[in-house]
């Protein structure tokens, strides 16, 4: 984070006088000094987003700068600002086929082929009348 709680405290503060200062004059002194500590809080917390924020960004700065210096010499000493830095880049295929080892040889397509629907055989139609007569007089 980039600074100190002492801004948290300085940004709280300020908001807490100024609302102080701008409520007390239209509402009771009770009412005033409850929203101003909501708003010391409020600011409060907002500030170590902010902090957290500009240490991100400040960090992020600094590594990519030292990325582009030499790469360090085996038995050397680690980098301080290792794992800083997170690269979300994807790499080419044919740099992924060459770190495999192996060739990928694609498959060919085979399209899907489901089994054959079927379609019953359709009953006879006297049976069938017969069928609906038997139970329409039950």
């Amino acid at each position: 984070m980039a600074g100190t709680i002492r801004w948290n405290f300085i940004v709280g503060a300020v908001s807490f006088v100024l609302t102080f200062l701008l409520s007390l004059g239209s509402n009771v002194w009770l009412t005033t000094l409850l929203r101003s500590l909501y708003s010391f809080a409020i600011l409060f917390i907002v500030t170590f987003g902010f902090r957290f924020i500009m240490g991100l960004l400040l960090s992020a700065g600094g590594s990519a700068i030292n990325e582009t210096a030499a790469a360090p010499v085996e038995g050397s000493a680690p980098n301080k600002n290792l794992g800083q830095h997170l690269d979300l880049t994807t790499p080419d295929e044919t740099v992924q086929e060459a770190a495999d080892g192996a060739d990928r040889e694609e498959a060919e397509f085979a399209p899907l082929l489901p089994t054959k629907l079927v379609t019953r055989k359709q009953p006879d139609t006297e049976q069938s009348v017969r069928a609906l007569r038997q139970m329409s007089e039950e």
